[in-house]
């Protein structure tokens, strides 16, 4: 029997960058503006900068991912693309830094390409800075010790930030919150970050057998990350203060998200192997775009929301031939 052939060069690529992962970032940006109300079709221009800062910061952040981590896939991964030798160590440091700086340049860009007169116009590309450093931190200093799952849901917490940083000032004569977001930005934010924290966290020893208690931890962290989201409306102000429906909309979203992912949690909890614990990581990478129409639906109506939503379709295609984990 004729042994399988290996990847072609682009599925190649597509799996260093974990294509399938990049519409999560894509959905946190959208939610973002929908949620601050930014005019999208008057700045087209901004919201596009903002969503490719996004797509370009998370796509580093995968190559730097597996260029950091080399000697230990090469032990536990040698099928991947670095460790196979089928993508050359230097032209994957070349991209990872390219997309680190292109994405900071498109963050940058998406706030000068607002009016003049515009406020905080410097607060997309200092998010995008500050999660080009996040990424750094993550994958070169932080990712194996027990500050890496905060590290990388610092930067999922920077990517929703960044989302809705194109509306940074105060509206109707209200004073803004610290540098311009209002309470319940950061604590759609932190919810967002919290969440991350525990999926990573989830996922650290996926490549072999995990051990029961840290899966059992991780899944509470990400059922506190679930729990900021709900409380979310209890600190709404300028935005999307008369669209928030508690009664009825949020508890039924803590249901609809936390429920499916506690039972595959639970057999994870169960079955510890590989296979169990990153079906679980893949769902609740997927679920992202879920949580994402959600909040732009309760804080804006449902144009935002199908919007997100859609992003699950190239999400599961590209997902048929690259891994996402």
């Amino acid at each position: 029997m004729n042994a399988a052939a290996p990847p072609s060069l682009v599925l190649s690529y597509a799996r260093l960058l974990r294509i399938p992962n990049v519409f999560t970032a894509m959905a946190d940006i959208l939610m973002g503006l929908a949620f601050v109300d930014f005019p999208v079709g008057r700045y087209a221009w901004a919201a596009a900068a903002l969503v490719l800062a996004s797509s370009l910061l998370y796509l580093a952040g995968m190559v730097l991912n597996d260029l950091f981590d080399l000697a230990i896939d090469r032990e536990e991964r040698p099928e991947r693309p670095l460790p196979s030798g089928r993508i050359p160590l230097a032209h994957a440091q070349w991209l990872g830094f390219t997309l680190l700086g292109g994405g900071i340049v498109a963050a940058w860009a998406a706030g000068l390409a607002l009016p003049n007169g515009a406020a905080m116009p410097w607060r997309s590309g200092a998010v995008g800075l500050l999660i080009a450093v996040f990424v750094l931190l993550y994958n070169r200093v932080l990712k194996h010790t027990w500050l890496g799952p905060v590290g990388m849901g610092l930067c999922r917490c920077g990517n929703v930030l960044l989302g809705m940083s194109l509306a940074g000032y105060a509206v109707a004569g209200k004073e803004p919150g610290w540098i311009g977001y209002e309470s319940s930005q950061w604590v759609t934010a932190a919810g967002i970050g919290v969440y991350i924290i525990g999926v990573t966290w989830f996922a650290r020893t996926e490549a072999g057998t995990s051990a029961r208690l840290p899966l059992v931890a991780a899944l509470l962290v990400m059922a506190a990350g679930i729990t900021l989201l709900g409380i979310m409306p209890d600190f709404a102000g300028t935005y999307g203060e008369v669209r928030f429906k508690p009664d009825i909309f949020w508890p039924v979203l803590l249901a609809a998200m936390f429920v499916p992912l506690a039972r595959g949690g639970g057999n994870a909890v169960i079955y510890p192997d590989p296979e169990h614990v990153q079906r679980v990581v893949k769902a609740s990478i997927r679920s992202l775009i879920l949580f994402d129409a959600a909040i732009a639906v309760g804080v804006y109506g449902p144009q935002w929301g199908i919007a997100i939503v859609l992003l699950v379709v190239p999400m599961l295609l590209l997902g048929r031939w690259v891994y996402s984990t």
